[in-house]
């Protein structure tokens, strides 16, 4: 017939929460961040292949803060999604989807600064390739926790049982075993320094800050593997029935010292730094961190009682952390770096 047109009929269109225009653009961007772990994974297999252990840094360098910074521009994206769309109350809610995503961002930080560190000083080389590997393992394994279906009654956007889950657990163990097999047999010969690095030296710090980010990213993940556990060992642990706080109390201690260390870093020196120096080039940001934050504790009307005095206090102390992290990395770009913006890479990061 020639009017058969008229008995097609439009359909419902997208789900209201496919157009917002933040689920246009956060699902490419994420997965870029995604396939582009690969590379400096890639770079650190081969220097353990062929043995050139410190060859590879300077090449792989570029990557891993192009990964970083594309797969945490992602994980933003989908944060500003959820916020408008999800109605989670907030821009993160510990949805075991989010968390398959940041975990892979929190290492990749981790073996940024090992690089740095190394580079430097020669130091944090095996840890440089342990984070290396395990970021592109841990994508592997994200896509495992979302594609399989594991994660169907504790997540609100993972994926149903596809029948993939033999292929899935397979394509993970290819990477896996012979990644961790390689590191094992290579490790006693991959370069270190038998000097320790001293306290007051900015490499030593970056070490701790990226032991943070790791002690964290297990937390997470640990968390998050609970119904892997579960299928795994026949047991029936429940997860927390207020699964935001859950992760909230411990991380927001990881918060604060991360943010005090992601300030005072770049004014500390390699090798060493003199007390005097390091006093004199810090007093005046913790000052201007000290007065902005105590304003905002006093009039900021934050009263957030919910949890008790102690995790408000944690808030407050985090506020100060942010602020001192903000205001200690853009005084650096004036007063470090002389305003020379080639060189405000790292402070523009922290920002």
């Amino acid at each position: 017939r020639s009017d058969y047109l008229s008995f097609i009929r439009d359909g419902n269109g997208l789900n209201p929460l496919l157009q917002n225009y933040w689920m246009t653009i956060h699902p490419p961007v994420l997965f870029l961040g995604f396939a582009s772990t690969i590379v400096p994974f890639a770079f650190a297999i081969a220097g353990l292949w062929k043995k050139n252990y410190g060859g590879w840094i300077t090449a792989a360098r570029p990557w891993a803060l192009f990964t970083s910074g594309i797969l945490g521009l992602g994980i933003m994206m989908g944060a500003a999604w959820a916020y408008e769309s999800l109605t989670f109350g907030g821009y993160w809610a510990w949805d075991p989807v989010e968390n398959a995503s940041l975990v892979p961002w929190l290492i990749g930080i981790c073996g940024i600064h090992t690089l740095i560190a190394y580079k430097h000083t020669g130091h944090s080389l095996k840890a440089t390739f342990l984070f290396f590997i395990l970021q592109f393992l841990l994508i592997n394994y994200s896509t495992f926790l979302t594609r399989s279906g594991i994660l169907g009654d504790t997540s609100v956007h993972a994926f149903t049982d596809l029948g993939m889950n033999t292929q899935l657990l397979t394509f993970l163990l290819i990477f896996v075993v012979p990644a961790f097999v390689l590191f094992g047999i290579r490790y006693k010969q991959i370069p270190t320094v038998a000097k320790e690095e001293t306290i007051s030296s900015r490499e030593f710090w970056l070490f701790v800050g990226s032991l943070l980010f790791f002690i964290s990213s297990l937390f997470i993940i640990g968390k998050t593997s609970l119904p892997v556990f579960n299928k795994l060992f026949g047991s029936k642990f429940a997860p927390a029935q207020d699964i935001e706080y859950s992760y909230n109390k411990v991380l927001i201690l990881f918060v604060f010292v991360i943010g005090i260390l992601t300030a005072i870093g770049q004014y500390l020196k390699y090798k060493q730094t003199s007390k005097a120096a390091f006093l004199k080039s810090i007093w005046l940001p913790t000052f201007i961190a000290a007065v902005a934050s105590l304003s905002i504790t006093v009039f900021g009307a934050i009263n957030y009682n919910k949890y008790g005095i102690g995790y408000l206090t944690a808030i407050h102390l985090s506020i100060f952390a942010a602020v001192y992290a903000a205001v200690a990395n853009g005084m650096y770009i004036v007063t470090g770096i002389k305003g020379k913006m080639i060189k405000a890479g790292a402070s523009i990061g922290h920002l």
